[in-house]
């Protein structure tokens, strides 16, 4: 089974913001809060997006003002992931052949 990831490149599908936000979380995992560049390569963004996405991130409560993730970040990206998961299934058995 493939990542939902691989579809949205495969189907040259559109990130959702939602989708970028849990990218720049699994980033700061694993790189850091403090390395905005390879967070930026991590999460495939330009910079500006980068800050824009998240200084929206702190309005939400997902990321800290130093850009540590909350806790409420942490269950947001476990439930998405979940989500992701079950949404690549769904592509497994209807777009690859």
């Amino acid at each position: 089974m493939h990542d939902l990831r691989y579809y949205e490149i495969k189907l040259k599908m559109r990130r959702p913001e939602i989708a970028i936000y849990s990218d720049i979380i699994d980033a700061i995992i694993q790189h850091g809060a403090k390395s905005n560049t390879k967070i930026q390569n991590s999460a495939n963004l330009e910079y500006e997006r980068m800050k824009r996405l998240m200084k929206k991130m702190q309005n939400y409560g997902l990321l800290g003002d130093d850009l540590h993730i909350t806790e409420k970040g942490k269950n947001f990206r476990k439930e998405f992931e979940s989500l992701r998961k079950n949404t690549a299934h769904i592509f497994d058995k209807y777009f690859v052949k």
